[in-house]
């Protein structure tokens, strides 16, 4: 078949608009994220990411799922999670527990801080300091934290089990309006912690348990929480930061009924692997090396 003048120039046009190049105009922040798609790797996947949650954003009716991993908070977003929180940008937070520690001791004064990732622990231990990778924490802090959860469990009925989104909803009620978890309460977003006992809110707790307040966490209804979410959902997104279980949960849930029609987009924040080992997340073998409301309408997000 012989190709046409106007065949190679309708060729020519699709190729150029997959060639991977931005130009180095002025632009919002916004238009950059935008632009980004155009390009490879995890640059083109940010920006297809902020694309698909922005057609999630412009529908009127569904629910978004953000699922929370990584040490997200220690690295500086609590604000930032937040703050989409309260402006209503995701529906149902999935997150791992020691995020959500690192956002209540924000929450009670502590600060994170840059360090060395190549530092000595050693040395950091002997000066009481904890070690996230690049990111350094006094563990007196840490362990204020724990004492605060360990407090609200003994404040609460032994006689009866918890979802861990009454718990974190419990936990949100003094916390500032800026901490995930002092928002997420404001906000009527629920938060489900599907690893728990895997978090320094598990010591805590493990806290108020050898002093007599054996509180019981019932995992299984926070999955039929969640799912209920979906099912009363007319269509569902996901927004994923890191992965990990807090990605299996959301995942799991969302597409718990497989005949729902919606609008089967999802985001990927991918994560790339330090040059150097970071420390197991939520560890706390030493003190250096620690490292249900339904879908909104789209009037209600700011």
């Amino acid at each position: 078949m012989k190709m046409t003048f106007s065949d190679q120039d309708d060729r020519s046009g699709c190729l150029e608009e997959l060639a991977t190049t931005m130009g180095m105009e002025d632009r919002s922040v916004r238009q950059l994220a935008m632009d980004m798609a155009k390009l490879g790797f995890q640059a083109g996947q940010l920006g297809r990411s902020v694309a698909a949650w922005e057609r999630m954003l412009a529908e009127d009716e569904i629910t978004i799922f953000f699922g929370l991993a990584g040490a997200m908070v220690p690295a500086g977003l609590r604000k930032l999670i937040s703050t989409m929180i309260s402006r209503r940008m995701v529906d149902c937070v999935v997150s791992t527990g020691a995020n959500l520690f690192h956002d209540l001791c924000e929450g009670l004064g502590v600060v994170h801080y840059r360090g060395d990732p190549c530092a000595d622990d050693a040395s950091l231990r002997e000066e009481g300091i904890d070690r996230i990778y690049d990111v350094y924490v006094s563990e007196a802090g840490l362990q204020k934290g724990d004492r605060y959860v360990a407090g609200f469990v003994k404040t609460l009925d032994p006689g009866r089990t918890y979802t861990s989104r009454e718990l974190m909803e419990g936990l949100g009620r003094r916390m500032p309006e800026d901490t995930i978890l002092g928002s997420a309460r404001r906000a009527g977003v629920p938060i489900f912690v599907p690893a728990l006992s895997d978090s320094s809110i598990g010591i805590g707790m493990v806290l108020a348990w050898r002093e007599g307040h054996r509180l019981v966490v019932d995992q299984i209804k926070d999955v039929d929480e969640i799912s209920q979410i979906t099912e009363k959902s007319t269509q569902t997104g996901v927004v994923f930061v890191g992965g990990g279980s807090r990605r299996t949960s959301s995942s799991r849930r969302r597409w718990w009924r497989t005949s729902a029609a919606g609008i089967e987009a999802a985001t990927t924040t991918p994560s790339s692997t330090p040059s150097t080992p970071p420390t197991s997340e939520g560890s706390r073998a030493a003190p250096s090396a620690r490292g249900y409301p339904g879908e909104r309408s789209r009037g209600r997000r700011g």
